[in-house]
């Protein structure tokens, strides 16, 4: 029951219409898109930092926007030169000045990055819109400097005759599409490459793991910042929710649980609190894959 390279090459086929489907929300071939479904452009922020961004006006901020935050008593965080490199290297991608560019990532049905804060803001973007022309990267793009990139970066500069700076211009680019053009086959090469071709279908949960796992994401460049009127809803993680729950039960029993605990629960707390005020629906993801209700 193997199958032999032709089999495998026409679920290959049908597994990278999958994935484009189920960004895009096509119900099939030739089908239009569906309203409410298909891949979103997400952003993670912490609890800690959402009462802010709820403030009238407020704007999610940059590395570039916090160098010119003035702060009492401490000195100001300065954008590193890693950064700084990266950026450089993204620039002739979308042809503005780094400082205006906001990074978030391609979500399915999942959280987005934990690692950059427990509350995945979904934002109202259409990634499938005819006139955008946001950026999208097949990876991090902090992977520029970093190996293996790194030394064939170095490689390529040496053998080529060009600065390196221009040798990651030319990598950036090699993984570099558009989201309205483009997302359907890079995220397919994504979820493909990270499983081993069988003669079995995907599933959406499959699809939703591969887009992001763990850390490992589609990164957007959009062109502009947002506010908490841009968002569609915000996201939390199943884990994180037990967590909390596991904090607040230690406590009625008489166990009281550490300060670090305590202090992060309560910022959840006024988080929610603020964002149910402002309307922003918030969703526990119970499941990767399809459910019938």
């Amino acid at each position: 029951m193997g199958g032999d390279s032709t089999d495998r090459q026409e679920f290959v086929a049908a597994n990278s219409g999958t994935v484009a489907r189920a960004l895009t929300g096509l119900p099939g071939v030739g089908g239009s898109p569906s309203s409410g479904v298909g891949g979103c452009v997400v952003v993670n922020m912490s609890s800690a930092h959402i009462p802010a961004l709820t403030k009238n006006g407020a704007r999610y901020k940059n590395c570039y926007d916090l160098d010119d935050e003035t702060r009492v008593g401490e000195t100001p965080p300065r954008t590193s030169e890693k950064r700084q490199m990266v950026d450089a290297a993204l620039t002739p991608l979308h042809g503005k000045a780094a400082a205006e560019i906001y990074f978030a990532a391609v979500e399915f049905n999942g959280c987005g990055v934990g690692f950059y804060g427990d509350h995945c803001m979904v934002l109202r973007d259409d990634i499938t819109k005819p006139d955008s022309d946001i950026v999208v990267l097949d990876r991090n793009s902090y992977d520029l400097i970093r190996e293996p990139l790194a030394s064939q970066i170095n490689d390529a500069a040496r053998n080529l005759g060009v600065t390196e700076k221009q040798a990651r211009e030319d990598e950036a680019r090699e993984h570099a599409g558009l989201l309205k053009d483009h997302l359907a086959e890079i995220a397919a090469i994504k979820v493909l490459e990270a499983r081993t071709p069988v003669l079995r279908l995907l599933t959406t949960g499959a699809v939703s793991e591969g887009i992001l796992d763990d850390e490992d994401y589609l990164e957007v460049l959009r062109p502009d910042s947002f506010g908490i009127g841009d968002l569609a809803e915000v996201r939390l993680a199943p884990a994180d929710v037990a967590l909390d729950e596991r904090v607040r039960s230690r406590s009625v029993i008489g166990r009281p649980p550490a300060q670090a605990e305590t202090v992060w629960r309560k910022r959840r707390r006024a988080a929610e609190e603020r964002l149910v005020a402002l309307v922003v629906p918030v969703r526990v993801v119970t499941t990767a894959g399809r459910t019938k209700g």
